[in-house]
């Protein structure tokens, strides 16, 4: 058998020139229903698990190419995001956000010759991630790309917890529970990056948060993903 999962983040860039500073500063606290535009900052969206029969059509189909492997992105030190890969429509009902990156940690494992394999890998969704004409800024796409920078660290800070262990066929659940931990860890870790520089424009933390992940990438080097 071969589990597929992926985790995804949203986001959401609030626009701050379109609230009135006492609005901010509530939304700025808030991570709330869709339905509350003015209170949403950023949630955290799970997909389904899907198992998947090695021996069946479903398999053929999952390693195939196919039009959602044109919509994925996987993060590559060479290339930066540009407000091309924004490729959703904004969404009106929610008036007071100006860009939305989903970035994704998607992690497979099977089990061979008594022992659990496993990949991780930090992921764009294009056909998920949209701006709006006013906000596609310099400062903006920056912040937007440190959100998939701290994806991909904590992809690597997950092979690197990862390697640690030597996973068994039958122990899948131990290893999920190191998986569920380092999510949780990666989740928390981008809403503070948000928190922390307010989405960008306290310029003094968005430097110490590039400079910071920068050199986490750098100490995690060794755990990146080869092609």
């Amino acid at each position: 058998m071969i589990a597929l999962f992926q985790i995804r983040f949203l986001s959401l860039l609030l626009s701050i020139l379109a609230l009135a500073p006492n609005a901010y500063q509530n939304a700025f606290h808030s991570c709330d229903a869709h339905s509350n535009a003015n209170a949403l900052i950023s949630c955290n969206h799970f997909h389904n698990v899907s198992l998947v029969d090695a021996n069946s059509d479903a398999y053929s189909e999952l390693v195939s190419p196919d039009p959602e492997m044109v919509d994925r992105l996987a993060w590559d030190p060479g290339y930066q995001l540009t407000w091309f890969d924004f490729q959703a429509e904004p969404r009106e009902d929610w008036p007071h956000i100006a860009a939305i990156t989903t970035s994704s940690i998607l992690y497979k494992y099977h089990c061979a010759e008594g022992k659990l394999n496993y990949e991780v890998e930090a992921i764009f969704r294009k056909s998920e991630s949209w701006v709006r004409p006013e906000a596609r800024t310099p400062p903006y796409l920056k912040h937007e790309q440190l959100h998939f920078d701290i994806t991909e660290l904590y992809a690597r800070k997950i092979r690197a917890e990862l390697s640690r262990y030597d996973f068994k066929c039958g122990e899948e659940d131990i290893f999920e529970s190191h998986m569920r931990r380092m999510l949780d860890q990666w989740q928390r870790e981008e809403v503070s990056y948000d928190m922390d520089t307010s989405f960008s424009q306290d310029e003094d933390r968005q430097h110490v948060w590039n400079v910071n992940v920068r050199n986490e990438l750098l100490r995690y080097g060794k755990y990146m993903m080869l092609p």
